[in-house]
């Protein structure tokens, strides 16, 4: 699973979550999936509310939300989440 902030100039590109990404440079969106909020006991403790990945987005920038709205938590094959409904969303990535 990879989370990524795009870049959007002329064109868009997927970027590896990372705090180093500029926003005064571009516009950096960010997609927060349902996968944020999902569990699994390899990656985190389950007192964490969000994957490392998500984790990382959140305490480097400062997201503004574009659009956003809750999903219900379905458990599908492993999926298990930490948060019902699962908020999902496409976010403006700004300097905290």
């Amino acid at each position: 699973m990879g989370i990524a902030a795009w870049s959007l100039r002329r064109t868009c590109r997927a970027s590896a979550a990372s705090a180093t990404l500029d926003p005064a440079g571009a516009c950096l969106v960010w997609w927060q999936s349902a996968a944020c909020h999902a569990y699994d006991p390899g990656l985190r403790p389950a007192a964490a509310r969000l994957l490392p990945d998500c984790a990382l987005v959140e305490s480097s920038y400062r997201p503004e939300p574009i659009a956003r709205t809750l999903l219900p938590a379905r458990r599908e094959f492993v999926e298990r989440y930490l948060a019902d409904p699962a908020p999902v969303g496409f976010y403006r990535l700004r300097r905290p």
